[in-house]
């Protein structure tokens, strides 16, 4: 939010950086743990990492006044901007940080188990399914503040959630582990630039006050990243067939495309409004 509220002329392309950097570290970070381990140690196993963070919880120190972004919050009702869900925009955003990060686990949770029950042949590199979906976020995110200089946020938000579409239909009608891989890199790429964009355009919408709403709108993301995952697993079990699990993403990217487009049209007749003539 912080990032957001200091770049208000480019905050998709600064978001797209800052969730660049998460991506890194969801990298990197798993073979660095895995060497700070010391096999056979009870203490300190961890001390490394532990270290790092306290470096970074020490910089963050000097934020604590300068962050305080909103103003105060004396109350829950401006704690959790209920006032802020009368407007008909805030449960579409609720809706899209549900679905995205939703459908962001459900595939790259999901794929290499279904990678591995499509390949039949001894030596298949199915296990490569995730990272291919993750190394597409990265490069998606990585390119994304530079696409941002021409092409209005929102339109690429619309656009890369059809591209995710297009992946996940691939990923399901393909009958080879190439398809598949096909399918999940473009699902990754589509996906990459719509989570920055739509914090970006939440706080265009609600101004001043979309700090205080993102804290719900967080909480639905979560809610999202612990639902729909578990429901893929569902459907599957009911219907035997884990193809028919995964429809659950790409029913979820359909709707995200609509409510995408909505918000799109809806912020762009208030901006329209607002502007001097």
């Amino acid at each position: 939010m912080l990032v957001s509220e200091i770049n208000p002329r480019r905050a998709a392309a600064a978001l797209s950086i800052l969730n660049l950097a998460w991506s890194i570290g969801a990298v990197v970070s798993p073979p660095i743990i895995a060497a700070l381990i010391v096999e056979g140690a009870r203490i300190g196993r961890l001390s490394g990492l532990a270290v790092l963070l306290a470096i970074v919880a020490l910089y963050l120190l000097q934020f604590r006044e300068s962050a305080n972004i909103g103003g105060s919050r004396t109350n829950l009702v401006a704690a959790f901007g209920i006032r802020e869900w009368s407007r008909p925009l805030a449960a579409a955003f609720g809706a899209m940080f549900f679905l995205n990060v939703g459908t962001e686990n459900a595939i790259g949770g999901w794929v290499a188990t279904y990678a591995n029950r499509l390949s039949s042949q001894p030596g298949a590199r199915w296990e490569l399914a995730p990272s291919l979906f993750w190394a597409a976020l990265f490069c998606g995110r990585a390119v994304a503040p530079t696409v941002l200089r021409y092409v209005r946020d929102a339109k690429i938000a619309i656009a890369g959630l059809l591209v995710t579409g297009l992946g996940i239909t691939t990923l399901l009608v393909s009958s080879t582990l190439t398809g598949v891989f096909i399918g999940v890199s473009l699902a990754g790429l589509g996906l990459s630039s719509v989570f920055p964009i739509v914090i970006a355009m939440l706080m265009r919408c609600f101004g001043a006050a979309g700090s205080q709403v993102a804290g719900s709108m967080f909480a639905l993301a979560g809610l999202g990243g612990a639902t729909l995952p578990w429901l893929v697993g569902y459907s599957s079990g009911q219907f035997r067939d884990l193809g028919v699990g995964l429809v659950v993403p790409l029913i979820g990217t359909l709707i995200m495309v609509v409510l995408q487009f909505s918000n799109y049209t809806s912020l762009s007749k208030e901006e329209s409004r607002s502007s001097p003539p």
